[in-house]
């Protein structure tokens, strides 16, 4: 027999972290207020007025922030706020990756009612976790929907042997392709040599990415979806692009913006199109995608500009006329 309310407050770890936070961005934002204010410039203090008060929020999180279990219900309380679900409403709790943390999600049975969520930054103990025991893991319930779903498939192979021995062929596969795509990226930052081959391992591994998403059957995703038992080569698509992008502006000096970029902004509408047609992206994932590979198309054009650009060289001679030197120390 438990007894109850039973309350957890902020860990204080975290209770230190939100203090901390809390001193190094209110005190400046306090010194911009009044720095701006006596200079007139009322604009510029309500913006630090308005960030200030996010150091406000972070302290009265650190003091007020617990969670409080009931017999019968669930609630959270923040710095502002409380919220509250009733646990024969529980329709099941699944953890959700947040910034810096994870959190604690609790799913209505009504869908029009918002999840109660509590950031798990909060003391628990072994009564916490026996609350638990009896509603639904959501999580664990749609990776066994997602494999089933897999499995029930006809076109990975006659048995459910055969399926399953498919999907963790694509697993080893994505993984295989995902650590190569690491290692080709840390070579092209850290040591680019030699450079040709360095830029032509950027360049490759992304197709070779898509080539197996696109062969897999929907086995390899682009996009990595949360609880999807399916292995995803988004990795792969992603950290090269960027690194070949690093490359591109630290070692090229572009006279001319608009050309490449615009060139990059085409390819990458194009190609997040082609992905979507492998795998059924929502339109943010989409955004998202072409986001991503707008810097793999500038690095690409940049480099392959450079690599067989038929522009020549133009030398020009000048006469000096007058030498002045700013700014020299002794």
């Amino acid at each position: 027999m438990h007894n109850y309310p039973r309350s957890y407050s902020v860990k204080p770890g975290w209770r230190v972290f939100f203090w901390v936070v809390s001193a190094a961005t209110g005190l400046p934002c306090l010194y911009g207020i009044w720095y701006f204010a006596k200079d007139g410039h009322a604009l510029l203090a309500a913006v630090m007025g308005l960030m200030a008060l996010v150091a406000v929020y972070l302290a009265a999180l650190a003091r007020r922030g617990k969670i409080v279990l009931y017999a019968d219900r669930f609630e959270v309380r923040d710095a502002i706020r409380t919220r509250a679900i009733q646990r024969d409403q529980i329709a099941g709790w699944r953890i959700v990756a947040a910034q810096y943390t994870t959190a604690l999600v609790l799913e209505n049975r009504d869908p029009s009612i918002r999840p109660v969520a509590a950031a798990l930054v909060h003391e628990t103990d072994a009564q916490f976790l026996q609350w638990f025991e009896g509603l639904p893991n959501l999580d664990e319930k749609d990776k066994a929907d997602a494999e089933q779903q897999i499995l029930s498939d006809s076109s990975l192979g006659e048995t459910v042997a055969e399926r399953n021995r498919a999907l963790e062929k694509a697993k080893a596969l994505a993984r295989s392709v995902n650590l190569l795509s690491i290692g080709v990226s840390l070579w092209g930052f850290f040591y680019p040599r030699p450079y040709g081959a360095t830029i032509a391992g950027l360049l490759i591994v992304p197709w070779i990415a898509a080539l197996i998403a696109w062969r897999s059957r929907g086995l390899i995703q682009f996009d990595g979806q949360r609880n999807d038992v399916r292995p995803n080569v988004a990795a792969s698509l992603l950290f090269p692009g960027m690194i070949l992008a690093v490359r591109a502006a630290f070692d090229f000096q572009v006279t001319s913006w608009y050309v490449p970029v615009m060139t990059a902004a085409a390819i990458a509408l194009t190609s997040a199109i082609a992905c979507n047609t492998v795998a059924k992206l929502a339109w943010t994932q989409l955004a998202s995608l072409v986001f991503f590979l707008w810097f793999y198309s500038y690095g690409a054009v940049v480099e392959i500009n450079d690599a067989y650009g038929s522009e020549r060289v133009r030398i020009e001679k000048y006469v000096v006329l007058e030498k002045t030197i700013k700014g020299a120390k002794r």
